[in-house]
């Protein structure tokens, strides 16, 4: 038997339960009656006929991402902000991954993904705003000044990265991982382009 659904939405997260109906014999018959461990709408259920799932159905990027994520152009030696919103689903507190230029620069505390961002980046202080991070392999520039910041409303969650003082070489595919829920290692991505223009600021 199979239980087809349709047109499932993150919301339609649940527990499914498959019972198998415990038919009792003919009283012809003087066989002993089954076990029986309850009753459901008049029907007698056998122990051990059930199955249990949980159905999980992951938000897709349109439902997990109110606002898509816009690529930035700015002039050099300016500040570089680009964010990324994504809604609170059932109430939960989506997680971030900032990726640059294909680099893990920033994830969250105690993930694993946190090591190879140790890896990367020098944390100025415990509580520094920003952070610096050796660009090696990425370009010959030797560091940027970068910082992650978090706001709230009832139904999201912004993720800033802010760049300080950006150069050419600041010029970047960044990505944005969001993990809508913290028990399942599920992301979505989001990507946009970091561009710094050839003109100083003012």
């Amino acid at each position: 038997m199979t239980l087809t659904l349709k047109n499932v939405a993150w919301k339609d997260n649940g527990d499914v339960v498959c019972s198998q109906p415990c038919y009792l014999p003919p009283p012809v018959k003087p066989t002993p009656l089954p076990i029986v461990t309850g009753t459901a709408n008049g029907v007698t259920f056998c122990a051990g006929d059930h199955q249990y799932f949980r159905l999980q159905v992951f938000p897709s990027a349109s439902e997990l991402f109110p606002v898509p994520m816009s690529n930035v152009s700015v002039r050099r030696k300016s500040d570089a902000q680009i964010a990324c919103v994504a809604n609170r689903l059932e109430g939960n507190s989506p997680a971030f991954i900032w990726r640059f230029n294909g680099h893990l620069i920033a994830a969250p505390a105690g993930h694993p993904m946190q090591a190879l961002v140790r890896i990367l980046v020098t944390r100025l202080g415990k509580f520094a705003p920003t952070q610096h991070f050796p660009l090696a392999g990425i370009s010959n520039a030797k560091e940027f000044n970068f910082g992650v910041s978090y706001s709230y409303t009832v139904t999201t969650v912004t993720s800033t990265l802010s760049i300080s003082s950006v150069d050419f070489h600041t010029s970047a595919r960044v990505e944005c991982w969001v993990r809508p829920d913290e028990i399942q290692e599920v992301w979505r991505r989001q990507t946009a382009f970091l561009h710094v223009s050839t003109i100083p600021a003012a």
